[in-house]
C-alpha cells in the first residue's frame, strides 16, 4: 500500500473520532432525560451522525479499491 494511501486513511480513521464522539455524546444525552421527546431527537440526531460516517468509511473504501487497481493495472 502507497504511503500516500496510508497517510490518507490515517487521516481519515482520525476525522471519524470526531462524530464518533458526536453520536456517543447525543445517546447519553438522551439516555440522561429519558422522556421520549429526548430520546427520539438524540435517535435522530444519532442516525444522521450514522449517516456522515457511512459516508467517509465508503470515501475511504473507494480511495483503498481505486489504489488497488492502480495498483494492479500497474502489474505491482
Amino acid at each position: 500500500m502507497p504511503d500516500s494511501l496510508v497517510s490518507e486513511i490515517a487521516t481519515g480513521l482520525h476525522d471519524l473520532c470526531q462524530p464518533l464522539s458526536t453520536l456517543q455524546c447525543h445517546l447519553e444525552i438522551g439516555m440522561m432525560d429519558a422522556t421520549a421527546t429526548a430520546m427520539s431527537a438524540a435517535i435522530a440526531e444519532a442516525l444522521h451522525v450514522c449517516v456522515q460516517l457511512n459516508d467517509q468509511v465508503r470515501g475511504m473504501q473507494i480511495r483503498v479499491l481505486q489504489s488497488r487497481t492502480a495498483r494492479e493495472s500497474e502489474g505491482l
